[in-house]
């Protein structure tokens, strides 16, 4: 049984989701601070995030051999240029995390911000923001007790954990084989 991981990393918090790679199961998930005072800069911080999700999978009985696929939401454009320059470089350095810790069998895959949301089937009302992230919610938690989590755990799953399931969700049915990823 192969894997999917998603992240959702922006510089404050890195959402994290581990999935079954044929049944799309979630397995795991939630959310890393990137903004740790002993930590460093976040771009040191994504880092220890990559390296605790693999302790995740880990913790699952898996091991990183496993992971098949890891998704992770492109870069956005930011209210300024600054912004988004510091985005893409968090991103690009979860990227070069992914490809260290998880090894060379996992495709990492920047997914565009957004185009994940399709293969689920997650219709927002409208592209505002605020629409985008009460339907994610809304299926992640959908999701979540489709699969018999507790109810709490479901209907409370973090905006970013909800976002990085499914980006690892829709990861795994976009790759159809672990070969073509």
């Amino acid at each position: 049984m192969s894997l999917a991981v998603g992240l959702d990393v922006s510089e404050l918090r890195m959402g994290f989701a581990v999935v079954d790679y044929d049944s799309q199961e979630p397995l795991a998930l939630g959310v890393e601070d990137l903004r740790k005072r002993d930590g460093g800069w976040p771009e040191e911080q994504v880092i220890v995030a990559v390296r605790h999700v693999l302790g995740v999978v880990e913790g699952l009985g898996r091991d990183r051999e496993e992971v098949a696929v890891v998704g992770i939401e492109d870069a956005y454009h930011g209210p300024s240029i600054k912004g988004t320059i510091r985005q893409a470089g968090v991103i690009g350095m979860a990227t070069a995390a992914a490809q260290m810790i998880f090894g060379g069998q996992a495709t990492c895959w920047p997914i565009p911000n957004g185009t994940w949301l399709s293969p689920l089937h997650v219709k927002p009302a409208s592209r505002k923001r605020e629409d985008v992230k009460a339907a994610t919610g809304e299926w992640a938690t959908a999701t979540l007790l489709e699969h018999r989590w507790p109810a709490d755990a479901a209907i409370n799953v973090a905006e970013d954990a909800a976002d990085a399931l499914g980006i690892a969700t829709a990861c795994a049915l976009l790759t159809v084989k672990r070969e073509a990823a």
